[in-house]
């Protein structure tokens, strides 16, 4: 019997659907967020999402009960860890303690889940230690995003922070884009977002507070047009507007706070192999960005994820399943 599972990402604007069946990518699907539903890389309106899901699985046939979730930054800690070695029990009852300094409320109102990334056996005086990525989610917000698939006609089985979804996809992409330092550029509508990987190990993340919409309020500023228009001229490149100088400048404040990303991880790490910059989301389909990113970043390739090459291999599934706040037994 084939094996399904939907994965979602819900953005500000768009919403992501992908289908897999036995490990398989077979369908993918964009809907557009409800207005307003997304606030501050937060979802807020659970029921109107629920909605758009069902709505959108009918119109684009997907038929699935089990559903994976991406959970934005705002909503989850991330936390990398080095601790004493311990069995999984004692780490159960410890690394909510970990969290002391961002979870200011009980700890048992919060869901804990963890990737081990090293441990060290104790040898002579030197105790043995271990190195995990852990994460925290509101009890809360996973039964909100449990109801919202409810609604939906599915089953939440699996729900990941960000980072580790990204950690998921390189892992599962090794031969591509796993190996070494790597550095992945969400160019998103309300935020830009750089994460870097190494050896397929979450590193660090920047946030910069300019996206695509930064861009579209230029295009509404250049052609006096209110916002729904100016997005609409963002793909057909009304007049040219792509090519203005107003929008030259916005694509180079977002390619310098780039450059300042990764200028500050290279120095941090003077080994590091950083050789290709991967761009992603909606801006990664502005050439104008990603050619203003590209000559910031003269050192390195700038490569837009969609024109690569990339096959899902058969075990994706078990990868995306490898660490997950909420998770279905097994």
């Amino acid at each position: 019997m084939a094996r399904e599972i939907l994965g979602v990402d819900i953005g500000s604007r768009r919403v992501k659907l992908c289908l897999l069946r036995n490990g398989e990518i077979v369908q993918t699907a964009l809907l557009d967020t409800p207005e307003n539903a997304v606030r501050n890389d937060s979802l807020t309106a659970y029921e109107a999402m629920g909605s758009l899901l069902r709505e959108g699985m009918k119109e684009n046939g997907i038929h699935c009960r089990r559903a994976a979730v991406v959970i934005p930054d705002p909503d989850a800690y991330m936390h990398r860890l080095s601790m004493p070695l311990m069995t999984e029990k004692q780490l159960a009852v410890n690394l909510p303690y970990e969290f002391h300094d961002v979870i200011t409320d009980n700890k048992d109102h919060y869901l804990y889940d963890y990737a081990m990334i090293s441990s060290h056996e104790k040898q002579g005086d030197q105790p043995g230690e271990m190195e995990l990525m852990a994460g925290a989610v509101s009890k809360e917000k996973i039964e909100a995003y449990q109801e919202m698939f409810h609604h939906a006609g599915m089953k939440l089985v699996m729900a990941a922070p960000r980072q580790m979804a990204l950690v998921s996809v390189l892992r599962a992409f090794a031969d591509t884009c796993g190996h070494g330092d790597v550095a992945l550029v969400d160019l998103g509508d309300a935020f830009t977002r750089v994460d870097l990987f190494r050896d397929g190990t979450y590193e660090a993340t920047r946030t910069i507070d300019t996206g695509v919409s930064s861009i579209v309020s230029a295009i509404g500023d250049v052609l006096n047009v209110d916002p729904h228009v100016a997005h609409g001229y963002l793909f057909n490149d009304q007049d040219k507007v792509l090519e203005s100088e107003a929008l030259a400048n916005v694509y180079n404040v977002i390619a310098v706070e780039i450059m300042r990303a990764i200028n500050y991880y290279t120095y941090e790490n003077q080994n590091n192999t950083l050789e290709k910059l991967y761009v992603y989301g909606g801006g990664s389909h502005i050439k104008g960005l990603v050619a203003s990113i590209a000559d910031s970043l003269s050192s390195l390739q700038v490569v837009p994820v969609d024109a690569m090459d990339m096959n899902a291999p058969k075990e994706l599934e078990d990868q995306l399943v490898s660490f997950g706040i909420a998770r279905e037994a097994a």
